[in-house]
Parts: C-alpha cells; sequence; structure tokens
C-alpha cells in the first residue's frame, strides 16, 4: 500500500479521534443536560452523558485498531495472527456501540415523556443501527478475507 495513503489515514484518524474527544467533552455533557430537561426527567442527565461517552470510546477503540492495522501494514505484517486481535477490536467496539445506541433510542422513544422528536429520534437512531450493523458485517467480512489470505500466504511460504 501507498506510503501516501497510510499517511492520509493517519493523518484522518487523528483528527476524527480528536473530534471524538472534543465531543466527548464538552457535546455530550450539553446533548445529555437537554435530553434530560427536556424530558421532564433530570436523572436521565447523567446515563445519557455517560452512553454517550462509551459510544465514543468504542469509536476511539476502532480507530486505535485501525491505526494499528496501518503499523502492521506499513511493516508487511498484515498476514499474520496479531492482527485478528485489532479487527476483533473493532467489531467489538462496533457492537457495544450498537447496543449502547439501540438502548438510548429505546429508552427516548418508549419511555421518555412527551415524546422527543418522534419519529425523529427514531430515525436517527434506525438510521445510526442499520449503517452499524452494515459496518460490523462488512468487516466480519473483511475479517474472513484477511482469514484466507493470512493462510494463503502462510502456504506460500511453506512452498518457497
Amino acid at each position: 500500500m501507498s506510503q501516501v495513503i497510510i499517511v492520509l489515514v493517519r493523518v484522518f484518524v487523528i483528527v476524527i479521534t480528536l473530534g471524538t474527544l472534543a465531543a466527548q467533552v464538552f457535546v455530550i455533557p450539553e446533548l445529555a443536560g437537554e435530553l434530560g430537561s427536556l424530558s421532564g426527567i433530570p436523572s436521565a442527565t447523567v446515563p445519557y452523558a455517560i452512553a454517550g461517552i462509551v459510544v465514543g470510546a468504542c469509536f476511539e477503540v476502532a480507530l486505535l485498531g485501525t491505526w494499528m492495522l496501518l503499523a502492521m501494514v506499513s511493516r508487511d505484517a498484515i498476514f499474520t495472527e496479531s492482527a485478528f486481535r485489532w479487527v476483533d477490536a473493532i467489531i467489538g467496539a462496533a457492537l457495544t456501540a450498537l447496543v449502547f445506541v439501540l438502548v438510548f433510542g429505546a429508552h427516548a422513544v418508549l419511555v421518555m415523556q412527551p415524546r422527543l422528536g418522534v419519529p425523529g429520534i427514531g430515525l436517527v437512531v434506525g438510521a445510526t443501527v442499520i449503517c452499524g450493523t452494515t459496518f460490523v458485517l462488512l468487516v466480519v467480512v473483511m475479517r474472513g478475507l484477511l482469514r484466507s489470505a493470512t493462510n494463503l500466504r502462510s502456504e506460500l511460504a511453506e512452498v518457497i
């Protein structure tokens, strides 16, 4: 893979990570406070803030996995067993974030009174779950491709 592409992806990973950290510190607590006050359930502020921060942390774990996989590509070590740990971390982080989004969405749509932005929140949560599920499935398929390529590379190394 081209070093230029690897550097560009790393730059974007850094920018996205900084944006996620800023959102966790400034945006998520503010939104959680607004949701708590709008819903009439001020005690929901802290759980919403925690859920948002956890989803951001899951995103950061996936970015870390991407960074580590890029490092493996740079040193031509991507077709090793250690790459699977990072791919599995990305899948696990995405699944964890999906669970938190589903729980938040279910609570916001089904429990909160008055209904907050229904169907707006329901549509956003539904779209997020569909995109997140598609992402997880895509990474699972790519994990299978990585497994096949790793096995083929091992067999080729034995032949040579």
